[in-house]
């Protein structure tokens, strides 16, 4: 597992607080839901990059596989080592990946 930096203090905190502005009856609905999803997957006609870290703590990576297998044409990007936010936990390498997947998608 590779080493990912701490985010800074202010930075998650400032994150926190910004999460808690949602209703924690929303936020809790987001993990107990038992909506299939599914069917509307299979619809997706856009290039898609699902990407999700190894240690994400927060939504389980197996959500990310399920997206991806259901996803016409998905391409899957694993962070490894990373939690839940690798646009803030390797923003070097997330930007990377993107960049990367924007021209693959655009020829």
């Amino acid at each position: 597992m590779r080493h990912v930096s701490p985010l800074p203090g202010p930075l998650v905190q400032r994150m926190l607080g910004e999460s808690l502005r949602v209703a924690p009856a929303v936020r809790a609905a987001l993990f107990d839901r038992t909506v299939d999803s599914a069917e509307l997957l299979r619809t997706v006609d856009v290039p898609t990059l699902v990407v999700h870290g190894t240690e994400d703590a927060v939504v389980d990576p197996s959500s990310a596989e399920y997206a991806a297998g259901k996803i016409p044409g998905a391409s899957m990007r694993w962070f490894e080592g990373v939690g839940h936010m690798p646009f803030t936990e390797c923003v070097d390498e997330f930007d990377q990946a993107l960049l990367e997947f924007a021209k693959r998608a655009l020829g």
